[in-house]
């Protein structure tokens, strides 16, 4: 075999094998965050009206019914920093909340459920949401 085509092999091998190391160890696992209004008809109208963004994505409007929930699901940034913020709204109450920060959630949580409440959300286990919950207050 010539010297040039024998480069040319051990370069596309070592490129393959620098794309599966890549690929197995820089992807983060997926992580899922659920959001269920939790208003429980306190107001008058139950619907409950999420906005979701972050840095590089806006998942629009979404009208969540009493007891009902919205899921969403991201691949979280390898060093840090992912952080999706939603706006809530219901009548008049208008609320803001980074509903998934990533050095807050990630240790927590690979599936954060969180419930919505007039005083702030609740995030709780998903298998169990009654065995414990994690309260915030509303972000200014």
């Amino acid at each position: 075999m010539a010297p040039s085509i024998l480069k040319t092999k051990n370069v596309m091998f070592l490129l393959a094998i620098l794309l599966v190391l890549h690929t197995t160890m820089c992807s983060q696992p997926r992580a899922f965050v659920t959001i269920t209004n939790s208003l429980n008809g306190t107001v008058s109208t139950a619907i409950l009206n999420v906005h979701i963004k972050s840095k590089d994505d806006d998942l629009g409007w979404h009208a969540i019914p009493d007891g009902g929930y919205y899921e969403f699901s991201f691949h979280p940034r390898m060093w840090g920093g992912t952080l999706f913020f939603a706006r809530m709204v219901w009548l008049r109450e208008f609320h803001y909340f980074d509903i998934y920060v990533q050095d807050r959630d990630q240790i927590n949580c690979d599936h954060c459920c969180w419930f919505v409440y007039p005083s702030g959300p609740c995030r709780c286990p998903c298998d169990d949401p009654t065995s414990y919950a994690v309260c915030f207050l509303w972000d200014q």
